[in-house]
C-alpha cells in the first residue's frame, strides 16, 4: 500500500433534524432548545469528519496524497468548502494554496511541469532473447531460508521491502531512530499477514534491529548508498526453450568497473558465515548470467543483514 489519495474538497452532509420553530418576542433573540441541539449536531458531524480524515490519512504506510481544490467565493477570496476535509486542514495548509494564487500566471505555469512518480520500477524485463544452446540458465531454485518458516519469511519481506526504500530515498533519509518509529507500521503488516499479537512484536523488533545494524555498518552502507546502473529488488526475465523464468536481484550496481551482485539474507546464521555463504552459489551464478552480456567482470556476495556483513563469493 504506497498510501490513501485523501479527497479535501468534499462537503459534509447537512445537518437534519424537524422544522425550526419561529420563536416571537423577546424570545426571538435568545437562543433556542433547536439551536443547541444544532450546535452538538455540528459539532459531532465536525468530529466526525476529523475521525474519517484522521483514518483515512494514517492507513498510508510510504506516502500519503492529499489532493484538494478551492475556488474563489462571491468576495473573490480563496474558501474551502464549508465542512470539508480542506476546511479541517485550512489552517495549516491554506497558505500553500493562497501563495499559489498570489504567484504570477507564468511563474505558475512555469512550475508545474508534472512527472508522475507511479512509475513501476519492477517490471520484467526480457533480456537475451535468443540464448545459445546449453546456456540456458535453470529455473530460480526456492530459498530454503524462505520457503522453511513462513513467519520468518514474512520477516524477510518485510526488511527487503525497507531496504529497497532505503536505496531509493538515500541513506541520509533513513538515519536510525526512523527505523525505530516504524515499529508500529511494521507490527500491523505482520499482523496482517495473519500472526499473532506476540510474534508481530517480536517480529517487528527483529526486523528493526535488523535494520539497524545494516545502517550501522560499513559493509551495509557501501551496499545501500548511491552507485552507476544501481538497482534494488531487479526483477529481471529470460526468455528460454520451456518459456521464461523470472529473477529478482535483491542489490546490483557497478563500482570501479565491476557489477556487483548481492543477495540479502535475514537468517540467524550459524556456524561460519563464509561456509553458509557458499550455498547461494547457484543462485548467484543464475544471477550473473543475466549480466553476462555487459562484457563487465562480476563480483557476487551475500549480505547477512542480522549481522551487517558482506560475503564475497571468490
Amino acid at each position: 500500500l504506497v498510501g490513501w489519495v485523501v479527497i479535501l474538497a468534499g462537503g459534509a452532509a447537512p445537518v437534519g433534524g424537524a422544522a425550526r420553530p419561529r420563536p416571537h418576542g423577546a424570545a426571538a433573540t435568545l437562543p433556542s432548545p433547536y439551536d443547541y441541539l444544532a450546535g452538538l449536531e455540528s459539532r459531532r458531524s465536525a468530529n466526525e469528519a476529523a475521525r474519517v480524515l484522521y483514518v483515512g490519512a494514517t492507513r498510508a504506510v510510504r506516502r500519503l496524497h492529499l489532493l484538494g481544490v478551492v475556488e474563489r467565493n462571491s468576495k473573490g477570496e480563496l474558501k474551502p468548502t464549508k465542512g470539508s476535509f480542506l476546511d479541517l486542514l485550512w489552517p495549516t495548509v491554506g497558505s500553500e494554496f493562497l501563495a499559489v494564487s498570489d504567484a504570477p500566471a507564468d511563474a505558475v505555469a512555469a512550475d508545474a511541469e508534472f512527472a508522475s512518480r507511479f512509475v513501476r520500477l519492477a517490471a520484467p524485463v526480457i533480456i537475451d532473447v535468443s540464448p545459445a544452446a546449453g546456456d540456458v540458465a535453470p529455473p530460480a531454485a526456492a530459498d530454503e531460508d524462505a520457503t522453511a518458516d513462513p513467519y520468518a519469511a514474512d520477516i524477510g519481506t518485510l526488511v527487503h521491502a525497507y531496504l529497497e526504500m532505503i536505496v531509493g530515498d538515500g541513506l541520509d533519509a533513513w538515519p536510525g531512530e526512523r527505523i525505530a518509529r516504524l515499529r508500529p507500521a511494521m507490527e500491523v503488516w505482520l499482523g496482517r499477514r495473519g500472526h499473532g499479537d506476540r510474534d508481530t512484536s517480536l517480529g517487528a523488533e527483529r526486523a528493526v534491529v535488523m535494520l539497524q545494524t545494516t545502517l550501522a555498518s560499513d559493509d551495509g552502507r557501501r551496499l545501500l548508498g548511491r552507485h552507476e546502473a544501481g538497482s534494488a529488488e531487479l526483477s529481471l526475465a529470460r526468455a528460454e526453450e520451456q518459456g521464461a523464468s523470472t529473477h529478482v536481484v535483491d542489490r546490483t550496481f557497478v563500482e570501479d568497473g565491476v557489477r556487483w551482485i548481492v543477495d540479502y539474507k535475514t537468517a540467524a546464521v550459524e556456524g561460519d558465515p563464509v561456509a553458509h555463504a557458499e550455498r547461494y552459489r547457484p543462485q548467484l551464478e543464475r544471477y550473473a548470467a543475466l549480466f553476462a552480456g555487459e562484457g563487465l567482470p562480476i563480483c557476487m556476495g551475500v549480505f547477512y543483514t542480522a549481522i551487517g556483513r558482506l560475503i564475497v563469493l571468490p
